[in-house]
């Protein structure tokens, strides 16, 4: 994601496909993990963008002025899409729920070929990205039925067993489903589905 700020009291946000940042910057993307970049530092382009946003008043105008830079900016970096690109888009379409070595067979490569590029250009393996797509795709869906139960989500979302789930559910947030849910996840719960809405 991008924030970008434009003043005190407004800022936007740009939630970019995984493997957008390193094709921009054509570095490996794992580098970029667990970090906050400035993108004014990595692409010069951008240092100027908040001063130009403030300088329209209009809001469709600032909106219709960052999509531009946007597409200028991946005009000539999105080319056509790869296996790491098809293997994101099977992974975002079956909600977390593909096996790497399914991934592997369907883009006709095998998995270390498959899993050292995905790496390389999203920056977590397939398999952790796979996992947390899905662990996305449970807590929207926990928040739109409150009224499901752990057993609901266990095989809808292709867990083992209901244990497997709990683990799983636990490496993410440190709590039990029912505790985590049990607490007040109001801001979770609007930021959550914003994302959500948002890919």
């Amino acid at each position: 994601m991008w924030w970008l700020k434009v003043s005190t009291c407004q800022s936007y946000m740009a939630v970019l496909k995984p493997t957008a940042l390193q094709k921009v910057l054509g570095e490996s993307a794992d580098v970029f993990n667990d970090t906050y970049l400035k993108l004014d530092d990595l692409i010069p382009n951008c240092r100027f963008l908040p001063e130009q946003l403030r300088d329209e008043k209009n809001q469709k105008g600032q909106l219709t002025m960052l999509d531009n830079f946007l597409r200028r900016l991946f005009r000539d970096k999105t080319n056509k899409p790869n296996e790491v690109d098809m293997a994101v888009q099977y992974i975002l379409q079956t909600q977390g729920q593909m096996k790497v070595s399914e991934l592997s067979t369907r883009e006709r490569t095998n998995i270390r070929t498959l899993t050292r590029k995905f790496t390389e250009q999203v920056g977590l393996s397939p398999k952790l990205y796979a996992r947390i797509v899905r662990f996305r795709a449970i807590i929207n869906f926990l928040l739109l039925n409150p009224e499901a139960s752990l057993l609901d989500v266990t095989y809808k979302f292709g867990f083992y067993d209901q244990s497997h789930f709990i683990k799983d559910f636990h490496d993410f947030t440190g709590h039990s489903p029912n505790q985590y849910l049990s607490t007040d996840q109001s801001f979770d719960g609007h930021f959550i589905k914003a994302v959500c809405s948002i890919s």
